[in-house]
C-alpha cells in the first residue's frame, strides 16, 4: 500500500494503529475459533503484543501530534485480509491471512524506519518491524501443524502420537 506513496508521520502513524488493531481482533477471532489449548494461548499472546505495539504508537502519536484528533485510515494496510476476515474463513484461511498481515506490517514498519528522520523514530519503527517478523514465523509454525495435522487446532490436547520416537541403538 505505501510502497510508492510517501506518506506524512500522521498518515503513517494512523495506518499502523489501525493495522495494530486489526491485526488484535484477528488474533481475538483465531482464539475464538480454535479449541486446542497451546493455540489459544498464542493467539492470546499474539493479541497483547498488538494492543502493545497499538499503544506505544498512541503514544508517539499524542506526543507528535498533541493538539490532532486521531482519526483512522478507513483502508486497511492490507485490504485483502480484511475483506476476506470480514466473511467466514477457516482456521487455515485465518492463519494464513494473519501471516501475510504480518509480512505487510514487517515491511511497512522497515520502510518507516528507513525514512524516519528521529532517531527514536526510526529505533521504534526498526523494533515493531522486529516483532512482526517473529510474529510471521510464530504463525507459521502454527499452519506448518494445521497443514499437516488438521485436527491440531479442533482438539483441546494435541499430541503427534501414541508412541514414543526412538532415536538411538
Amino acid at each position: 500500500m505505501t510502497n510508492n506513496v510517501q506518506l506524512t508521520p500522521l498518515e503513517a502513524l494512523g495506518i499502523a494503529i489501525k493495522a495494530e488493531i486489526e491485526a488484535a481482533e484477528t488474533y481475538e477471532r483465531l482464539g475464538n475459533l480454535v479449541k486446542n489449548h497451546t493455540l489459544k494461548e498464542k493467539a492470546h499472546f499474539l493479541r497483547g503484543e498488538e494492543l502493545k505495539h497499538r499503544t506505544l504508537l498512541e503514544e508517539a502519536y499524542a506526543h507528535q501530534f498533541p493538539d490532532v484528533e486521531l482519526v483512522l485510515p478507513a483502508q486497511s494496510l492490507v485490504p485483502r485480509v480484511k475483506a476476506e476476515l470480514e466473511g467466514e474463513v477457516s482456521v487455515p484461511e485465518l492463519l494464513a491471512l494473519a501471516m501475510e498481515a504480518e509480512q505487510a506490517s514487517e515491511s511497512f514498519y522497515a520502510d518507516l524506519a528507513r525514512r524516519s528522520q528521529s532517531e527514536s523514530a526510526r529505533a521504534m519503527f526498526q523494533h515493531l518491524s522486529r516483532m512482526e517478523s517473529s510474529h510471521f514465523h510464530l504463525l507459521q509454525v502454527e499452519h506448518d501443524l494445521v497443514t499437516r495435522f488438521p485436527d491440531y487446532y479442533n482438539v483441546e490436547e494435541f499430541h503427534f502420537g501414541d508412541e514414543f520416537i526412538h532415536l538411538g541403538p
